[in-house]
């Protein structure tokens, strides 16, 4: 989740999905319990659209690439698990009524309860584990689930390939099904509406472990990792920074329309000129 890039390569493409999703996330909840009216709504998710898409131009082409920014980007984006979490709100909105019977209401906001704090207390456990076999020999990377970590220069970068999650998915897995034969299987009969309930509470399941587990495992991650910067007294650098600059001024100069890079020359030629500088830096550096 700390990349020097866009996953999409692409500024607009990236913020336009991602701030749909999470205005619709905390749009459709709002409008549920309030009642809202059409103008508000589209207001609110207008308004909403804007603010994720002015959070994600300050991470990706203003902020500094560290574990605290990664920490409050994990943080911000959570309302986007909202809609999994309680589906009972969207088939509200859908007029499904599969949702809102007294046996199933708030089920899946318990299982992504449990999800999120086993995945939370894994990545805690995990993360110190592999800092402490890292402290041995500070000559190799403590190798975590999305980074690499140098304890002999007080640097990180990201991971091309992130580590398996093998072991804490069977988990999200075991959760569930112990979760729907204790509280689910019992209150449903071979009725075909009750079967139908039932596909439905599992189909909610996948999409809250896969969102809400990894968040949190993230999570857990960068707080575990935050402990270790206090310890060592200063924060960690990003090794690939000169990549992360290079991707900013090649995005500013070649990918963004003329009129927007006209209406912010300033930006524009911070980026150039931070690029340049670093470039000096690099070859006196080699001299």
């Amino acid at each position: 989740m700390i990349k020097s890039y866009l996953p999409f390569n692409d500024f607009f493409t990236s913020s336009f999905c991602l701030a749909f999703f999470y205005a619709y996330g905390v749009v459709v909840p709002l409008a549920y319990l309030f009642d809202l009216s059409e103008q508000a709504i589209t207001a609110l998710f207008a308004t909403v659209s804007l603010l994720v898409i002015s959070v994600l131009y300050y991470v990706v082409f203003v902020a500094q690439v560290n574990i605290a920014n990664a920490l409050k980007l994990s943080i911000f984006i959570l309302p986007i698990t909202c809609l999994t979490t309680f589906p009972e709100v969207l088939g509200m909105v859908l007029d499904a009524p599969i949702f809102l019977s007294n046996e199933s209401r708030y089920f899946n906001s318990w299982y992504a309860l449990a999800v999120a704090t086993i995945s939370y207390i894994w990545a805690l456990i995990d993360t110190n584990v592999q800092i402490n076999k890292g402290k041995v020999d500070i000559r190799k990377p403590i190798e975590l689930w999305t980074i690499n970590v140098y304890l002999a220069d007080h640097s990180f970068e990201d991971r091309d390939k992130q580590k398996s999650l093998t072991a804490l998915v069977i988990t999200w897995v075991l959760i569930g099904v112990m979760m729907i034969y204790v509280f689910v299987l019992p209150t449903i009969t071979t009725e075909p509406d009750d079967l139908k309930l039932l596909l439905a509470k599992v189909g909610a399941m996948i999409p809250t472990a896969a969102l809400v587990g990894i968040l949190f495992m993230f999570m857990g991650q960068t707080t575990s990792v935050m402990r270790l910067e206090r310890e060592l007294g200063n924060p960690l650098t990003f090794r690939n920074h000169h990549l992360r600059m290079k991707w900013r001024h090649d995005y500013v100069k070649y990918h963004l329309p003329a009129p927007i890079r006209k209406l912010n020359l300033r930006l524009f030629n911070q980026h150039v000129e931070a690029y340049e500088r670093l470039q000096n830096k690099v070859k006196s550096s080699r001299t």
